[in-house]
C-alpha cells in the first residue's frame, strides 16, 4: 500500500533543506584566529613593506588563486594588487582548494622569503560569497 506524504510533511522538509543551505554563507576559520593584530591595506604593505617586516599584522581581500595540491598557501587581492599567504605546507593549518572568489582575513607575520614579500598566516577567516 502506498501513502502520500501531507503536505505540511513536504513543506517542512523543504525549509529544512533551505535553512541547511543558507549555513554555507557562514564564515569558517582556519588555524588560530585572534582578531588583535592591526588591519593593514594590502597596497599600503606593498608601498612600504620594511614599515611592517616582522609584525603580526591583519590584511583582508577576495581569495585570488589557492594551492590546488595541499591549499597551503593562496593569493589574496584587494584594490588589484595581491600578496602571498604561506601556510608553510600545512604544518599547521590549510585551506579548502575551492576558496578563490571568497572574502578573507588573514592574520600572520610579514616576511621576505628568497626575495618574495609574504604573510605567514597563523589563522583565515574565510565568508563565502561576501564581497571584499
Amino acid at each position: 500500500m502506498r501513502r502520500n506524504l501531507p503536505a505540511s510533511a513536504i513543506l517542512i522538509f523543504l525549509l529544512a533543506g533551505m535553512c541547511a543551505a543558507c549555513g554555507g554563507d557562514k564564515p569558517k576559520d582556519y588555524g588560530a584566529m585572534t582578531m588583535q593584530p592591526p588591519l593593514v591595506s594590502i597596497p599600503k604593505l606593498l608601498e612600504t613593506p620594511e614599515l611592517y617586516m616582522g609584525q603580526e599584522l591583519t590584511i583582508e581581500g577576495r581569495v585570488f588563486q589557492v594551492c590546488q595540491e595541499m591549499g597551503c598557501w593562496f593569493e589574496v587581492a584587494e584594490s588589484s594588487r595581491t600578496l602571498m599567504v604561506d601556510l608553510q605546507m600545512g604544518r599547521h593549518f590549510t585551506v579548502p582548494a575551492n576558496a578563490a572568489g571568497m572574502h578573507a582575513r588573514v592574520e600572520g607575520k610579514l616576511v621576505r622569503q628568497e626575495g618574495v614579500l609574504k604573510l605567514i598566516g597563523s589563522g583565515v577567516r574565510l565568508v563565502p560569497g561576501a564581497g571584499a
